[in-house]
């Protein structure tokens, strides 16, 4: 399974030794490549709904990787204060650009530091994405 560029990008901003949250991981394609990657020591992969969650249980057994965790929580609620220290909102909406890109390394100051990653990366997504659609 190859990742989409989108994915694939955003995978190169996790870095090493990260313990990471993917916020609405729907498929768990971001999951599964960050730990094949084999340098990230854990990812936790959240989404609100429950079949989104269990496509990725799927995808995670075919792969067979470990160090991927499933929980059905709305964003960062089900994430205890210390157990993530890099967060990715990708959510990309069947076929759109959904919510804002950002990746942050602080789960204390996770809003803050989301949205100031977002205003940045948005611009950067948001002209790469129009190229695209021309």
């Amino acid at each position: 399974m190859a990742l989409s560029l989108r994915l694939a990008l955003i995978s190169t901003l996790v870095p090493p030794g990260a313990r990471v949250c993917d916020i609405g991981t729907d498929h768990g394609y971001l999951p599964i490549e960050l730990i094949k990657r084999g340098d990230i020591k854990s990812v936790i992969a959240t989404d609100i709904r429950k079949m989104p969650l269990a496509n990725a249980e799927k995808n995670i057994k075919a792969t067979g990787v470990g160090g991927i965790t499933l929980r059905l929580c709305d964003g960062l609620e089900g994430i205890a204060q210390n157990e993530v220290d890099t967060v990715i909102t990708a959510g990309g909406g069947g076929g759109g650009v959904g919510p804002p890109f950002a990746l942050c390394h602080s789960h204390r100051r996770a809003r803050s530091a989301a949205y100031y990653a977002a205003h940045h990366l948005a611009r950067i997504f948001k002209a790469f994405f129009m190229r695209k659609r021309l």
